[in-house]
Order: C-alpha cells, then structure tokens, then sequence
C-alpha cells in the first residue's frame, strides 16, 4: 500500500504515481477489450453515447477521442477499479467509503489527436466537497514524445477557475489563468 511519503505527497501536490498498479494479465486484458471497442466503432459516424470521435475518424481508419463509460461497456473495466490494489489504495487517500462517479477511455492515437486544454476534473464534475479524485491508468508507456498529460502541482489546494466562455461552459481555463 502507500507510504507515509506517498501520502504527503499526494496532500501537498494532488498528484500521485502508483506505479505496477494493474498487473501484465489485466492490462492484457483491458488492451484487448480496448481494441474490440476501436474495432465496433467502425460504424459510427457522428458522437454519441459512447464515442466521442476524432475529425478524420471512418470506418477504414477508426479514430477516437474518447471512449465513455467503459465500466458498462467490457467487465475488465467494471471489475478492476473494485478490487485491489486499486481499491485499497482509493481507501487510503478517500476513507472507507469509496464509490465511482464514472469512468471513460482518453484515447491519442500514433500520429496525434485532440489535444485536451488546460482544466480542472472538478469543473467537469461540480459537487458540494473537494472529496473527488480522479484516477487514471496509462496502459501504454508514456513519454513526452507521445503526449502525456501534464499537471500544476499544488493546484488542487487553490481555486476552481472559470471554464467558462461567452457564458457557456467550454471545459478549458483561459489562457488568463493559466
């Protein structure tokens, strides 16, 4: 489980990595669910309630931003975020009263994609108490060359900025704020 340093971390940046967390067998897995999900959006055209797809996206070439709510989607995502380690890890930063809000699969394909703009998760998912985490599980290597996701340590502790334009909500902080 995690360290008194990990935990410190964690307060004081709002970010922690657990490395080793999914073992060989699970991300196996979930690569494989990942890739009949690719393989049934072939004959998606437009966004919908489980795809959000890219410009050039066909059915030749299937091209995804995202994959919403894959715990509903494959077992291998409803059952992982349920059993350990994860779920004893959650339980150490969270208390013993853990739930999932929701789960979705940010996808970047070999030569680029959307990029995803400067945010807060909190802003996405608005509640009455700062007791959120998000998690996320890289199932490949990631390195600057293939674009990671990039974090302000510490920010979790300051405000909720505006995500805001022309008074509607477009999920990206303003470059003001930044």
């Amino acid at each position: 489980m995690l360290t008194s340093q990990q935990l410190e971390q964690f307060r004081r940046d709002g970010i922690l990595l657990v490395e080793n967390v999914a073992d060989a067998s699970t991300l196996a897995t979930m690569r494989a669910a990942l890739v009949e999900l690719i393989e049934q959006s072939r004959t998606v055209t437009q966004h919908n309630a489980v795809y959000d797809l890219e410009r050039d996206h066909g059915a030749e070439r299937p091209r995804l931003r995202r994959i919403k709510h894959p715990h509903k989607r494959h077992a291998v995502f409803h059952d992982f975020p349920r059993r350990e380690p994860l779920l004893g890890i959650l339980k150490q930063l969270l208390g013993p009263n853990v739930r999932m809000h929701s789960s979705k699969l940010n996808l970047k394909a070999e030569d680029g994609g959307s990029s995803l703009e400067w945010h807060q998760d909190w802003a996405f998912h608005p509640h009455t108490n700062r007791s959120l985490i998000t998690v996320g599980l890289l199932m490949e290597d990631c390195r600057m060359e293939n674009g990671p996701m990039l974090v302000i340590p510490g920010t979790q502790l300051g405000p909720i900025h505006d995500h805001n334009a022309n008074g509607r909500f477009c999920g990206e902080i303003g470059r003001a704020h930044v």
